[in-house]
């Protein structure tokens, strides 16, 4: 188990913002996991921190990060056995390597699988919880198994429990081709090539039903528009980009702005897609 104090929030986050994190703990077994867990009221795991964005000032409430030996894949017939810690990319590249397919979609969504988990990335037509056949997870009884189609998944959440951390996660597959799986994965990527560039956290909020985030904030005029160091992305409008200086409290006016502006002249309240932890 390994213990930090005073970690500066903007190097863990894909955003680059945010305070001091008071006390970040490591785990690197199963057993360390399920102590921390069993003793704390109240904690957060942070993965890759793609999707997290932590206040400005001091965060009191400890952070808990799986460590290497929760980066790991097996392969166990069509079926993928990998640890919450192992990054997407590697398992895509798994993926090609031993001919599975089912999951190009993922292909240049950043992370590590237990973000991907929780919060059912994916696209508006497949989502990564639908090739889950059980996820493994600590809480303060245990680790255990849990039935992916028990959790009542949704588009952009997992339904993962309170208080539990997901620690690894049985993907089921197809028998394919490497070319084919590779040539899948490539041409994935390429239709997110023109993402924008720089700090952020990708998607800011989710898709309203039948609509689409980044066209109603281009619709209200908000490309482009800046608060401090942070800007809404030209290149696409549900990006928020950190120029370099921006604080997560530019980020959230922005976000109120946004949300402000396209009730006003779209009708739709967005939902925010990323957590601001504090």
């Amino acid at each position: 188990m390994k213990e930090f104090k005073g970690i500066d929030a903007k190097n863990l986050t894909s955003m680059h913002c945010g305070g001091k994190i008071e006390r970040l703990i490591e785990a690197d077994s199963n057993e360390e996991l399920f102590d921390l867990i069993s003793g704390l009221d109240k904690f957060f795991i942070l993965g890759a921190g793609c999707n997290t964005i932590f206040e400005d000032g001091s965060i009191s409430m400890p952070l808990l990060r799986l460590g290497s030996s929760f980066d790991f894949i097996e392969r166990q017939g069509n079926t993928i056995y990998a640890g919450a810690a192992t990054p997407l990319p590697r398992i895509l590249d798994f993926c090609i390597k031993e001919g599975l397919t089912g999951l190009e979609f993922m292909a240049g969504i950043p992370g590590k699988l237990g973000g991907a988990l929780c919060m059912n990335a994916g696209t508006k037509d497949e989502w990564i919880m639908s090739r889950v056949d059980f996820i493994e997870i600590a809480d303060s009884k245990g680790i255990h198994k849990v039935k992916a189609k028990d959790l009542n998944c949704r588009y952009r959440s997992g339904n993962i429990p309170s208080k539990s951390v997901v620690i690894g996660a049985f993907l089921l597959l197809d028998a394919g081709n490497t070319s084919v799986v590779k040539e899948r994965i490539e041409k994935a990527l390429e239709k997110r090539k023109n993402q924008p560039k720089g700090y952020s956290s990708g998607s800011i909020f989710k898709n309203p039903e039948g609509a689409n985030a980044g066209q109603l904030i281009d619709k209200a005029g908000l490309k482009g528009f800046k608060v401090g160091g942070a800007v809404i992305s030209d290149v696409h409008a549900n990006f928020i980009i950190n120029q370099g200086s921006a604080t997560t409290s530019d980020i959230k006016t922005l976000i109120k702005i946004i949300k402000e502006r396209v009730k006003t002249m779209c009708g739709v309240d967005l939902e925010e897609e990323v957590k601001i932890i504090g």
